[in-house]
């Protein structure tokens, strides 16, 4: 979701692993731009992909955890 609370992209998928945050991630990254602060549920698949990602890329990006945020959404 952005500032505005639309949401930006979602990602329901069979599995929650590493991989499928890491591809969702780099999707959501070419269609809308590096995002300053990136704020996911409380998976740690998705925090892995994140930092991950900040690592390989030299990026900043701050991960925000909320642990019940899917519910939001859903």
């Amino acid at each position: 979701m952005d500032k505005h609370g639309q949401t930006i992209a979602c990602l329901l998928a069979e599995q929650r692993d590493q991989e499928a945050a890491l591809r969702f991630l780099k999707k959501a990254i070419v269609r809308n731009a590096l995002p300053e602060t990136i704020t996911i549920d409380g998976s740690k698949a998705n925090a892995s992909a994140m930092r991950s990602s900040n690592e390989a890329h030299g990026t900043t990006s701050v991960i925000r955890q909320v642990q019940y945020f899917n519910n939001i959404v859903e």
